[in-house]
This record gives structure tokens, sequence and C-alpha cells, in this order.
């Protein structure tokens, strides 16, 4: 869920002495349109439910959906992080693996992608009534 929301991560493993880390940004743009979908839809129903009629109650609730939006993936980008190690008896040490997504990303586009596409549904709505 994070990956479909332009968040990185940075996994990191070692075995013994030797260590390494790479940082992983990928674009899943084709599942992106779930989001954009599932939060046209919320901003057209909240726009709708909440008499939404000017362009200032519409930016306050596609606001509002960003924000509660981002909190839920910083949750899941704290959740969504944790660390592996495997024993490996033969030459007495042990291989791990450990992953952290970035908390500021989750923010930021969790935000950004909110907000935008709810007031993109509140728009929608708007113009529909007309």
């Amino acid at each position: 869920m994070l990956l479909t929301n332009f968040v990185g991560i940075k996994i990191t493993a070692g075995i013994g002495s030797l260590h390494g880390s790479v940082f992983l940004h990928m674009k899943f743009i084709p599942i992106l349109a779930i989001h954009f979908f599932s939060f046209v839809v919320g901003g057209y129903l909240s726009s709708k439910l909440n008499d939404a009629k000017t362009w200032f109650q519409m930016i306050c609730l596609g606001v509002g959906i960003g924000i509660l939006y981002s909190l839920f993936l910083a949750v899941m980008s704290i959740i969504g992080g944790g660390t592996s190690s495997i024993p490996i008896p033969f030459i007495r040490s042990e291989m791990y693996i450990s992953s952290k997504f970035s908390h500021l990303e989750a923010i930021n586009h969790g935000f950004l992608f909110g907000s935008l596409f709810s007031i993109l549904g509140a728009w929608i709505q708007k113009e529909r009534e007309k």
C-alpha cells in the first residue's frame, strides 16, 4: 500500500561483517488508479452529504480527507518496517534483513493524493448539480 503512494523503502541486509543497504523508490502508477477512484468517489460523496457548495467548503473537505489519509499512511509506515534475522550455523553467523519506510514521504504523499483527488470528486459533484 505504501509503495503505491510512491513512499520509498530502505532495505538493509548483512551477513557477519558484510553489510549493505538500498533505497527503493518504485512507482506503481496502475495501482494508483485505485486510490484515485476511491478518493474521487469519497470526495464526491462527502461533498454531497455535507452540501459543499463553495470552493472553500470543497477545499476544506478535501484537506480533511487528506489529513486523515496521511495520518493513516504514517501509522502504516511505522508498522510496515521490521527486521528479520536468520541464523546460519555452518559459518556461525546470522543474516539479517531490515526494512524501513519513509515517514515523511508517507505523510506528504498521503496528504497530496488524498486532498487533490477528494477535491476533484467534490468539484465533479458540484458540476453535476448545475
